[in-house]
């Protein structure tokens, strides 16, 4: 919580049990996979679980909490945002004015695991799967390669995924 913003709301924790390490291990290939993901964003999306959230373990992964300011944030496995989350959405629908590099995973997922991400709801998110996918589709906002190092993935993640404000 910022010392500039309100406190938080707290809304009911959300009705999900926390997957054990092993299914986000697996979710995370499976993720990786369907993004046709090379060794290093395989390695990024897996580091980003860990660091987010301890691969879904550290409590209150899944419990959704409102902020005045932020709105609901850092959801599911990879703490995503609600913001971020409407972002992608945007682009993953092609609205006017959005850069249109997403919509083309639409389809794909659909013919892939028979989702249609354009009607994926923000509480969805703390299924690992679509946590993990939303933590992909924001990496792919960035143009940018990335790194094979972990170091490099670390300010990568840095840099793209967490805030200036945000620990890590």
């Amino acid at each position: 919580e910022s010392l500039l913003s309100e406190p938080a709301e707290q809304a009911p924790a959300a009705d999900f049990e926390a997957p054990d390490v092993d299914t986000v291990e697996q979710v995370a290939a499976e993720v990786s996979k369907l993004f046709n993901d090379g060794s290093a964003a395989t390695a990024l999306l897996r580091e980003t679980a860990i660091q987010e959230s301890n691969m879904g373990q550290t409590p209150g992964t899944y419990k959704m909490v409102d902020d005045k300011k932020f709105g609901r944030g850092s959801f599911g496995v990879g703490q995503v945002d609600e913001r971020n989350f409407e972002d992608t959405m945007s682009r993953l629908r092609g609205d006017k004015g959005q850069p249109k590099n997403l919509v083309k995973y639409v389809q794909r997922f659909k013919d892939a695991i028979g989702i249609d991400l354009t009607e994926v709801e923000y509480e969805d998110l703390a299924d690992p799967r679509l946590g993990l996918i939303f933590t992909r589709l924001h990496y792919l906002k960035n143009p940018d390669p990335v790194p094979p190092t972990v170091q490099g993935r670390s300010k990568y993640w840095k840099k793209n995924y967490n805030t200036r404000a945000g620990a890590g």
